[in-house]
């Protein structure tokens, strides 16, 4: 019985009872704090990137982090959360190929002349993607993957097409004036029709405009008369990729598919619910980039081009 026991027995029991526990609690302490800077640790390789693979090239990585993302999204599928630690890690990954390849620090291309800078500059457009840092720290949904994803998918397409375009041969002897071209029928070549030179004028001076358009909508912090609205909601973007996208098999630049790219990693921000959410100095400091564009896109900067041209001027007067 209890009572037997001796006092200072019982007080010794009690002793290493509370001593037993004490051990217990600092371990757990200990571990959790072990597991904390790990995490940290795994941020941080995240955030300054790892030493890239030899001879690694900017659409090798692009590649990559697209395998990873997938891979991200099956499991997040599998365990029905985006903050399962597999998601989170394949994340970091990404995050972190992606810093190694285009760090901060490093100076971007403007724009993109070659394919090499095409993939640059988008790989530096997901570094400083919002929903790809959310995965990274453990806060990001199922939605936000699915969101990178399909930016990847429609990215690396449009990069693709880029690039047949680019490498296609020039086009050699026209036929003679007044002979049809193989297979084109008599009629439609009677037809007075734009030339390819007068088409990429005319779809270049529209998306010159829609880019104007964005780019005030952009200074005045998406707002009007202080008030958020939806001036820069994706409704509004369909102009700008629609024409983008029909002059890509046209114009050889590489500057199309950029803008496209960039309409893409900022479309989450400028829906209304999240303009009210951040002051207008974050959309004023994008309006240079939407200025960058319009420059390459009409060779200036100046709005003179965005106007009617003459004869369009003379038909609708």
């Amino acid at each position: 019985m209890v009572m037997d026991r001796r006092p200072d027995e019982m007080l010794n029991d009690m002793l290493r009872r509370g001593i037993d526990v004490f051990k217990g609690a600092i371990q757990g302490v200990t571990e959790v704090l072990r597991t904390g800077d790990d995490a940290i640790k795994e941020m941080d390789d995240a955030v300054r990137g790892k030493p890239m693979a030899p001879g690694e090239t900017p659409e090798d990585t692009f590649i990559n982090v697209l395998a990873l993302m997938k891979g991200a999204m099956e499991e997040a599928r599998e365990t029905g959360s985006a903050t399962a630690p597999a998601v989170v890690q394949r994340a970091r990954e990404t995050l972190s190929r992606v810093t190694s390849m285009e760090p901060s620090w490093r100076t971007g291309p403007s724009i993109g002349k070659t394919a090499t800078d095409m993939f640059r500059l988008v790989l530096r457009d997901l570094r400083g993607s919002e929903s790809l840092v959310k995965l990274a720290t453990g806060r990001g949904e199922i939605n936000d993957l699915e969101k990178l994803i399909d930016w990847a998918d429609d990215v690396g397409n449009r990069l693709g097409k880029a690039q047949k375009v680019v490498a296609q041969p020039k086009p050699g002897a026209q036929p003679p004036a007044g002979v049809p071209a193989t297979g084109e029928s008599p009629r439609r070549s009677a037809l007075s029709l734009p030339t390819t030179e007068e088409t990429v004028t005319e779809l270049k001076r529209r998306l010159g405009r829609e880019l104007y358009r964005i780019e005030l909508d952009l200074v005045a912090g998406g707002r009007i008369a202080g008030k958020p609205c939806d001036c820069l909601g994706s409704k509004h973007h369909f102009g700008i990729e629609a024409t983008a996208e029909e002059l890509i098999p046209m114009d050889t630049s590489p500057i199309y598919p950029s803008i496209i790219s960039w309409l893409k990693v900022h479309q989450n921000e400028f829906e209304v619910e999240e303009v009210a959410k951040r002051p207008p100095e974050h959309y004023q400091a994008l309006a240079p980039d939407v200025r960058r564009f319009r420059k390459e896109v009409m060779g200036t900067d100046s709005i003179a081009p965005l106007r009617d041209s003459p004869k369009t001027s003379e038909k609708t007067s």
